[in-house]
């Protein structure tokens, strides 16, 4: 009986510690993207603050992707 339920103990404790390494390998996936850091622009039509690369140059003025702010005037 003691050797079953030390077996029992033994496979819940590596379930712990292989969940929380799962947990640590899939944050680091979210983690690598936020920790990016980029240059925010003003869209000089709408006033949207976008990154930089998400972001239109045309005539030397900043626009984002909104269809408002990308057609002509």
């Amino acid at each position: 009986m003691p050797r079953i339920l030390l077996l029992i103990v033994l496979v819940w404790i590596l379930y712990l510690i292989l969940k929380r390494v799962s947990a640590n390998l899939t944050k680091d996936k979210f983690t690598e993207k936020k920790a990016e850091n980029e240059k925010m622009v003003l869209c000089s039509k709408c006033g949207c603050h976008i990154p930089m690369s998400e972001s239109l140059t045309t005539d030397n003025q900043i626009t984002c992707n909104n269809p408002d702010c990308t057609k002509p005037e």
